[in-house]
């Protein structure tokens, strides 16, 4: 599992706590608010791993693993140049009698870049703030400013899902086999190290590399949630008994928990009779994030202590990236959008 730490932007409810200063009595404000935050991307890329299939040469210890199979070494460190530690997939590659032929094969998905589109991240947020003086606009009009903290969580759940169509490379290995050869699919002797079984060399007489085509079946999904911690000061500016407009800003620490996981699944249409290969991978990994966001909201006096409230925030956030078996995700929220709503008691 791989963990990247990234500073950037962060992901705050980054909110404000706002009122009417009735008296001493009602400086604290504590909100409860549902949030929806919109325009969080995903983005997959692809690179093949490099094929582990060594030399062409052979060599005591070389492992080599393709798509339908693999030649490996065994107890006797492949004496003689042979090794019963070894497998393959289907018929279809011994072609003709005496030649076994094995292969790897690039995506179609490399250098490709696929997105989630936009996501958007149901959540929840509490803040408590306090009033902590005011001062005068002119004409009868006074704001009230102070300082917040807020905790909130947004829940992650972006997707890819489609097929990639394009060319890709095939490598052909071809070993010289003997007449008693098992049939496939043979998974190797029972003790793939120690045997005995049937023996083939260990390193392939030729090499054959091709330009192909294929189609991948892909899914790419970034999951979990986002925390963070907001603390800022805000403002709020009455619009007679019962309306007010709130403005705050914040400094922000975020942890972005999330995994990234994918299959995909390729068929090689070209050259005809190379067998496919499925691929996939999982990796979970926290990045701490920060920054800074701003909101503007209308809130409505119900009573004394009760308020309703909405809210719009803008946060230009960061991205984290995680990469496993040659898939890398990347997590953008450079410039997500929230919409709030919820209730705040003053007291």
């Amino acid at each position: 599992m791989k963990t990247i730490q990234m500073m950037g932007w962060g992901l705050p409810v980054c909110a404000l706590a706002a009122g009417v200063v009735q008296g001493e009595d009602d400086l604290n404000r504590l909100s409860v608010n549902g949030k929806y935050s919109v325009n969080a991307k995903g983005s997959f890329t692809s690179s093949t791993p490099a094929a582990n299939i060594g030399p062409l040469g052979g060599g005591a210890g070389t492992q080599r693993f393709y798509n339908d199979g693999f030649v490996g070494t065994d107890i006797s460190g492949n004496a003689g140049g042979r090794t019963w530690n070894w497998s393959y997939n289907d018929n279809a590659q011994m072609p003709v009698a005496g030649t076994l032929n094995f292969h790897t094969s690039t995506s179609p998905t490399d250098g490709i870049t696929r997105n989630s589109g936009d996501g958007g991240l149901p959540g929840l947020e509490v803040r408590l703030g306090r009033v902590l003086g005011s001062f005068d606009l002119g004409g009868g009009m006074k704001v009230n400013w102070g300082l917040f903290g807020g905790l909130s969580y947004a829940h992650l759940n972006l997707r890819d899902n489609g097929t990639q169509s394009g060319a890709i490379s095939v490598t052909r290995d071809s070993y010289t086999v003997g007449p008693g050869t098992p049939l496939a699919p043979y998974p190797g002797p029972p003790n793939p190290v120690a045997g005995p079984g049937p023996l083939i060399p260990d390193a392939p007489a030729s090499r054959t590399p091709f330009a192909g085509t294929a189609t991948s079946t892909v899914r790419n999904e970034l999951s979990g949630g986002l925390y963070s911690l907001t603390l800022g000061p805000f403002f709020e500016l009455p619009l007679g008994d019962k309306w007010q407009i709130d403005l705050g800003v914040g400094a922000v620490a975020a942890a972005a928990r999330r995994g990234y996981s994918f299959s995909e699944s390729t068929t090689i249409t070209t050259p005809v009779g190379v067998p496919g290969v499925q691929r996939s991978g999982e990796v979970r990994s926290t990045d701490w994030l920060f920054g800074a966001g701003v909101r503007l909201g209308v809130a409505y006096n119900l009573s004394d202590m009760i308020t309703v409230e909405l809210g719009v925030d803008y946060q230009h956030l960061g991205s984290a990236s995680q990469t496993v078996n040659g898939k890398t995700a990347r997590l953008d929220l450079e410039n997500v959008i929230g919409f709030t709503g919820g209730v705040r008691w003053r007291f």
